[in-house]
């Protein structure tokens, strides 16, 4: 911990509330949040990203990739799907 720094930072409470909750359903604590922040700040020399909570169907994907329920399509079937053949 000696080369831990702590931070201050003051912020309205609906704010703080608000974002509270979506940190909360992406599975982070502040700390988290504050440290992803911070290094990608560093990575991107600059204010870095946006971070989204899934949407249903991202979700669905998800939930079907971890269950092993891809399948496998070749690039002519995805040109295919593409142009409106399929």
């Amino acid at each position: 911990m000696a080369n831990e720094a702590l931070i201050h930072v003051r912020i309205d409470q609906k704010t703080k509330a608000k974002a509270e909750k979506i940190i909360r359903r992406l599975g982070m604590t502040h700390s988290d949040a504050v440290r992803m922040y911070y290094s990608q700040i560093i990575e991107e020399k600059g204010i870095p990203f946006r971070s989204h909570i899934p949407n249903d169907e991202s979700l669905a994907a998800i939930a079907e990739a971890k269950a092993g329920k891809l399948t496998k399509t070749s690039m002519t079937e995805l040109k295919k799907i593409w142009d409106g053949e399929a």
